[in-house]
């Protein structure tokens, strides 16, 4: 909380007094290397009804956040990024690419007439087995879960062989708070996340068997694109990449398993668009939710990049198989131009050293 305080008090002083756009100006006066830029966005959604894990961006603060790059960047697709990556070359002026994780069904409601509106190319990375389905993705399920045991008096039956202690003491936990408790939520995902994939699902499919009487109605109309949606959005400047089949975090699935979720998802979107796939996203995408070899088999199936969660910009050093993307979450003007700035890099390494302690991520 004291960081997020901080950097917004920051963000304002800075964007308000002109010191952002001076910043701005003054480096594209000067012949430096630029940098290379990929935002990452998942849901533009008003009201995500309680399916709240993934980042949600407002339809107004989408179209804020675009009409600021569209005048403030120059903005190329991910496939000219990628291109400047593999050739260790740089732009004489900042380059900016936009993303989209998962497939949600409000990328083509909601984003999709914003991105025409302002001319602005951008990727979509698919879940490709969730396209056309109403299935929920894990962390909406988890959402489901904790809907129903914060809303209602539910008695948990926890087994010892399925649940790990610590996933046992979050659930208990979270069972006796009533509300929503933003800290304990955000616990749970990140416990289940270690979890090996396979795991995982077995604790999901026994909690709602467990609180199946308490569960809210699943959410309509269904969350996910369809191909129809996803083919329009091809024809008219959207290019689509690969976040495997079922968004498995790949290092917590064995290296078959994760070789079919690279190639499969790859073939199934490129049956569809009749296009080639050349952009893969790791899903939860920090450094050790990946490895060489998972690496080596993205790059032998002929993907042209693999994009992390990993925050900062591209340069000449930087791998086209280990993208770095800044996470944009529903963030007022003022931060989000503070988030692209280059000042955005001394207050990650103050971060370091910062002698608060944050209550949730930033």
């Amino acid at each position: 909380m004291y960081k997020k305080f901080i950097k917004y008090g920051l963000s304002a002083v800075l964007y308000y007094s002109g010191l952002l756009e001076l910043i701005r100006r003054v480096r594209l006066k000067r012949p430096t290397q630029g940098r290379l830029l990929v935002l990452m966005y998942h849901r533009v959604e008003d009201n995500v009804q309680g399916y709240d894990f993934a980042p949600s961006v407002t339809c107004a603060k989408m179209e804020q956040h675009m009409s600021y790059l569209r005048q403030k960047y120059k903005i190329i697709s991910l496939d000219e990024l990628s291109e400047y990556v593999h050739s260790r070359t740089l732009p004489s002026g900042d380059c900016l690419a936009v993303t989209f994780d998962d497939g949600y069904r409000d990328n083509y409601l909601n984003a999709y007439p914003i991105l025409k509106r302002y001319n602005i190319p951008a990727t979509i990375f698919l879940t490709s087995g969730l396209v056309g389905k109403s299935e929920l993705f894990w962390w909406d399920r988890v959402s489901r879960i904790v809907m129903a045991m914060t809303e209602k008096d539910v008695k948990l039956e926890l087994a010892d062989d399925i649940y790990p202690p610590t996933l046992t003491k979050i659930l208990e936990d979270l069972s006796r708070v009533k509300g929503k408790n933003s800290r304990k939520r955000q616990r749970l995902v990140e416990e289940l996340k270690r979890i090996y994939e396979d795991k995982k699902l077995q604790i999901l499919v026994d909690l709602e068997k467990n609180i199946s009487t308490c569960l809210p109605e699943m959410p309509a109309p269904p969350q996910n694109l369809n191909w129809d949606e996803v083919r329009e959005m091809s024809k008219n400047g959207m290019t689509f990449g690969s976040h495997t089949v079922t968004h498995p975090i790949m290092t917590r699935i064995n290296t078959k398993t994760a070789k079919w979720q690279v190639v499969q998802s790859k073939k199934r979107i490129e049956a569809q668009l009749g296009r080639e796939v050349l952009h893969f996203a790791y899903p939860n995408g920090q450094p050790e939710d990946f490895n060489a070899e998972i690496r080596k088999i993205i790059r032998d199936e002929g993907y042209k990049s693999a994009c992390s969660t990993i925050d900062g910009s591209n340069g000449l050093q930087d791998s086209p198989y280990v993208l770095k993307r800044k996470c944009i979450d529903d963030y007022p003007l003022y931060v989000f131009a503070f988030e692209l700035s280059p000042v955005r890099n001394i207050f990650n390494l103050l971060k370091k050293h910062w002698p608060l302690r944050g209550s949730g991520p930033n």
